[in-house]
């Protein structure tokens, strides 16, 4: 980043994600920050062109719907020369495959990444999906949720941080309710560190689906539903079943024009994910049937409401196996 870009962020600066890689970022190094106050594909990609951003942030869905708008082809953003909205950067700078490029993992209780890597090159295919190393100053464990007995590397569990950038407590919270014996702050996000400590984070503990006794991690199914041709892209939540506590449910948005069912998606999951994996309720939706909250991340809790809705109208109507 340098003293002369101009960065486009649609992230709230309430957010740690807006405050600490745009505002702080731009004050750092003495940037122009580029605002709006509401996401339009059109206004947006307008705003970018007037502008002329040179790094573009903001989260994956806004690119495809930035880059399918009709006007798109009309617009000149040769300005842009990097930032993690992939498809709005030059060809030479777009990854072949983003699941090659690293993650970064934060929270808001430690100011930001507690994980990173390099996000301009591509990782091996071991490394597809990780979250790079322990940024520097901050240390990790992998404990067992239940027990709290640290696990070894490739044991997946809660990840716990310490380091000079984890919160001091909590508001009304007394500190040793916040923090283990060893100073480490229980993140509530599962994961494991492998032999060369790199991080794979799989879920929010809470929103693991737990069906039949089994824990499912949303992500990793939805990215072998990502990869289906048809597919623009897929949010995987629990509904309620009575037996088996929970049941695997996808909300699937398709590409214009795909045509997909939910048997062939079925099928072709078989071949990638674990029985149990495999969504039992498949919903093709619109994308603006996907709720979203205002830090831009998909509001899970309403989204399983939405689904059970459709599911109970469903089965009122022909039957629980018809998506």
């Amino acid at each position: 980043i340098h003293t002369g870009d101009r960065i486009f962020s649609p992230m709230p600066f309430f957010w740690v994600g807006g405050l600490v890689f745009t505002l702080h970022c731009a004050m750092h190094k003495g940037c122009t920050l580029i605002c709006e106050a509401a996401f339009n594909p059109d206004s947006t990609l307008r705003l970018l062109e007037e502008e002329r951003v040179t790094l573009v942030t903001g989260w994956p869905h806004y690119g495809s719907a930035m880059v399918e708008h009709p006007t798109y082809a009309e617009r000149d953003l040769s300005s842009i020369r990097g930032g993690n909205i992939y498809p709005l950067l030059p060809p030479g700078a777009r990854p072949a495959d983003p699941e090659l490029r690293s993650n970064a993992l934060g929270m808001t209780e430690t100011c930001g990444p507690h994980t990173i890597d390099r996000m301009d090159h591509d990782l091996p295919e071991a490394l597809r999906g990780s979250f790079g190393r322990a940024a520097e100053g901050m240390a990790h464990k992998i404990v067992d949720p239940a027990s709290g007995e640290r696990l070894p590397a490739g044991s997946e569990g809660e990840i716990c941080i310490r380091g000079y950038n984890v919160i001091q407590g909590l508001y009304k919270v007394e500190r040793e309710d916040c923090f283990d014996a060893e100073g480490f702050y229980h993140s509530g996000d599962s994961g494991y560190f492998n032999e060369d400590g790199v991080l794979f984070f799989k879920a929010r503990l809470g929103d693991l689906i737990k069906t039949g006794g089994a824990n499912v991690a949303p992500r990793e199914v939805e990215l072998a539903i990502d990869e289906q041709p048809e597919v623009h892209c897929s949010y995987v939540v629990g509904l309620p079943h009575p037996d088996r506590g929970q049941q695997v449910a996808a909300a699937i948005v398709l590409n214009d024009g795909a045509a997909l069912d939910a048997s062939t998606l079925r099928e072709r999951l078989r071949q990638q994910l674990a029985a149990y994996k495999v969504p039992v309720n498949v919903f093709f939706c619109a994308q603006e049937d996907i709720p979203f909250t205002d830090s831009g991340k998909v509001d899970k809790r309403r989204l399983a409401e939405y689904l059970t809705t459709r599911q109970l109208l469903t089965q009122a109507a022909s039957g629980p196996d018809t998506p």
